[in-house]
This record gives structure tokens, C-alpha cells and sequence, in this order.
């Protein structure tokens, strides 16, 4: 277990607005979030008590070497489906990093929810294209962003980009909401091919494969054909 403790004011958060943020968290309920176990003050300093979960942070699963190209996709759009639900209800994460953020077989945990107090939603999608990159790239640390095709094979346009977007030196360029970033997210192909070795390979992301809703409508229109001709 991890008790982060926060100054009194007036530099510390306001007491009440932190209880007040963690408690509608808690009736979020998303799935990709994990939550502090407890809070409360002492002395005026607010703490904040968070479990320490098994998996790997983003930036221990990152010194194991990079991810393939889904699967940061995948972890991108966990993380983007968590601050959009947060962000309708007008609550900010705040602290959004690789240390933040946590990695299993199920996808992407996202914790340290307490700690990132006195935020806006624009700081958030900042920190997510910064994580972003270093997801996608490879890198683990400080480092000018350049076109992601120039360090890794197998980057479709849509990733290109979408990273673009999300660096963009002018802030109106870059995303203004999490749903921007899931609809650009949306764009990417599920799977690309090429010959092998020249791409990276992963188990395919969050997203119902295309051929899959294409197979459903082609049994679909088969059954009405059948039907069809039975009535005849």
C-alpha cells in the first residue's frame, strides 16, 4: 500500500473538494480504474492510502522492450475510455504517467486517481499524448517526438497520424476531448498486413474486429434468402 500526504492549504488541496471528488469516483465505478482504498486528514494534510497492485507499471513493462503497435493501441484506448467517463462528469485524473498507469493481461489499469487534485480535462489529454508516444515509440525517456514510422514498421497513416495530433505544438490542433482521441483511435486498423517480421505482431485490441460484423450480416442475409425461398 501506497499514503501519498498533501500539504495543508493553502497549498495543500481543498479537504472537502478532494472528499467530495474521490467519493464520486467511487460511484463511477469504471472498470480500468483502480481507486484509493481509503482517505481522510490529519492536521489539515489530506492522505491518500492506494493498493499496490501486482502488475507492472507502463514504464516497468516498457524497460522489458516495446510494446507491439496493438497492444500500446489497446492500452491507449483503455486509458482515453477512462478519462472520457471521468471527464463527463466533469472530474479530472490529474496524473496521467507511465507510473500511473499499470499493465496486465486484461488491458490497462489506471491508478493514482488521488493524487492529481486542482486539474483540468486539458491537462489530462496532454499527459496522454506524452504517455502515448512513449507507449507507441518505445522510448522511456525525455525526447523530441518525430514521425512514429521512422522508429517503428508497421505504423498505418491513422497511427501516424494520431500521434501527430496529439503532439501538436499548437493546442487547438491537438485533441480537445478523450472522445476525439477514441474516434481517431476508431480510424486505426485492427491489423495490417505485410510480410512477416516487418510488422508487429499482438493479439488484436478492445475493438470488434470488421470481418466479424461482416460475417454476422452475411449469415443474416443467407437465413432471410433461405427464409425467403421456403415461403416461395
Amino acid at each position: 500500500m501506497i499514503v501519498t500526504v498533501h500539504p495543508p492549504l493553502p497549498d495543500g488541496p481543498d479537504l472537502g473538494a478532494m472528499d467530495l471528488r474521490l467519493v464520486r469516483l467511487r460511484e463511477l465505478g469504471h472498470r480500468v480504474l483502480d481507486l484509493p482504498v481509503a482517505w481522510g486528514d490529519v492536521d489539515g494534510r489530506g492522505w491518500v492510502a492506494d493498493d499496490l497492485p501486482s502488475i507492472p507499471t507502463a514504464a516497468e513493462r516498457l524497460e522489458r522492450g516495446p510494446l507491439a503497435l496493438q497492444e500500446g493501441v489497446s492500452i491507449i484506448r483503455d486509458v482515453a475510455r477512462a478519462l472520457a467517463a471521468m471527464h463527463r462528469r466533469e472530474i479530472a485524473h490529474g496524473a496521467i504517467s507511465l507510473e500511473a498507469i499499470r499493465i496486465g493481461d486484461g488491458g490497462a489499469r489506471v491508478g493514482h486517481v488521488g493524487n492529481g487534485l486542482g486539474v483540468s480535462p486539458r491537462h489530462d489529454l496532454d499527459a496522454l499524448g506524452e504517455v502515448a508516444w512513449l507507449l507507441l515509440s518505445g522510448q522511456r525517456g525525455p525526447s523530441r517526438p518525430r514521425p512514429l514510422s521512422q522508429l517503428r514498421r508497421g505504423v498505418s497513416p491513422e497511427l501516424e497520424n494520431l500521434c501527430a495530433m496529439l503532439l501538436a505544438a499548437d493546442p487547438a490542433r491537438r485533441p480537445q476531448c478523450a472522445e476525439a482521441v477514441l474516434d481517431a483511435l476508431d480510424s486505426i486498423p485492427s491489423r495490417r498486413a505485410g510480410p512477416p517480421g516487418f510488422i508487429d505482431r499482438a493479439e488484436r485490441d478492445a475493438r470488434r474486429p470488421m470481418h466479424v460484423a461482416w460475417f454476422i450480416v452475411g449469415v443474416a442475409v443467407l437465413l432471410l434468402l433461405v427464409l425467403a425461398a421456403l415461403r416461395g
